[in-house]
């Protein structure tokens, strides 16, 4: 349940805006901070990575869409704003 909110607030931090370029790096750690998922925009491009335990699982990949009819949405973006907040709930698989 947490990582869906975490990658939720990810793809709103990605796609919230494109007006100029900017540098940014945000850190999105687990409750227990074993797990990490590194968001950066270089140049309006947005990458992510992910480690465990300081160990790379994910090295820095690209994020976007490329659509069949050749339109692209990977670049121009800049990060509008960037929240923190946690929360603590029981989940029960049904």
């Amino acid at each position: 349940m947490k990582i869906k909110i975490i990658l939720t607030v990810l793809t709103a931090a990605i796609f919230s805006g494109c007006a100029k370029f900017s540098n940014k790096s945000i850190v999105f750690n687990s409750p227990d901070g074993v797990n990490k998922i590194l968001f950066e925009l270089k140049e309006g491009v947005p990458y992510y990575s992910v480690t465990h335990a300081e160990q790379g699982v994910v090295n820095p990949s690209k994020l976007g869409f490329v659509f069949k009819d050749g339109d692209t949405f990977n670049s121009g973006f800049t990060v509008v704003d960037s929240k923190t907040s946690t929360f603590d709930e029981t989940w029960e698989q049904v």
